[in-house]
C-alpha cells in the first residue's frame, strides 16, 4: 500500500479507505506492552507523585498516608484505562470498516500530528529526559507502530477521500 498513490477504482479505494482498522489495531498494539509494563510496575508513578506532593508543601506523614492508596489504585487505574482503549479502538475500527468515513483518519491523523509535535517539545526542552519510564524497546516498539499506523492512516484518508467523491458522482 502507497499512502501516496491515488486509489485506481471503486475496490481500491474501498481496501483502502478499510485499512484505517488495521491502524487502529497497529496502533494499539504498538501501546499495549507499556501499558502492560505500567500495570505491574506501579512504583515508578508512587515515585513522580509522592516528588509532587513534597514540593507542593505537603508534610511526610500526609505523603505517607496517601502513599499505600496510589500504589493500591494505579494498577487497577491503568487495567481500566487499556480495557477502555481496546473498546473505543474496537468500536472506532468497526465503524471504519463498515461505514468507510473519512472522519475517522482525519482526526486520527490530527492526534497523531499532536502526539508528534509533543514528543518533538519534550525532547527539545529535555522534559523527555525527565520521565522516561520503563525499557528503551518499549518506545521504540511504540514509535515504529505509531509510523506504521500514521502511513495507513493517510492510504486510508485518500482511499475514504476517494470513495467519498465516487459515490457523490452522478
Amino acid at each position: 500500500m502507497n499512502p501516496l498513490m491515488k486509489p485506481r477504482g471503486m475496490a481500491e479505494a474501498q481496501w483502502a479507505a478499510q485499512s484505517m482498522a488495521f491502524a487502529l489495531v497497529v496502533s494499539f498494539l504498538g501501546g499495549l506492552p507499556a501499558s502492560i509494563w505500567l500495570v505491574k510496575n506501579p512504583g515508578w508513578f508512587t515515585d513522580i507523585v509522592t516528588a509532587q506532593q513534597g514540593v507542593s508543601g505537603l508534610s511526610e506523614a500526609q505523603i505517607a498516608s496517601m502513599t499505600p492508596y496510589f500504589e493500591a489504585s494505579i494498577p487497577m487505574m491503568f487495567t481500566f484505562s487499556i480495557l477502555v482503549t481496546a473498546a473505543v479502538y474496537a468500536v472506532l475500527a468497526w465503524v471504519q470498516w463498515r461505514q468507510m468515513t473519512r472522519w475517522i483518519p482525519i482526526v486520527w491523523l490530527a492526534l497523531a500530528a499532536y502526539g508528534g509535535m509533543m514528543m518533538i517539545v519534550r525532547r527539545a526542552t529535555g522534559v523527555a529526559d525527565l520521565i522516561q519510564i520503563g525499557p528503551g524497546w518499549m518506545y521504540g516498539l511504540s514509535l515504529a507502530c505509531s509510523i506504521a499506523a500514521t502511513i495507513i492512516a493517510v492510504a486510508s484518508l485518500r482511499g475514504a477521500t476517494m470513495l467519498y467523491r465516487l459515490r457523490r458522482e452522478p
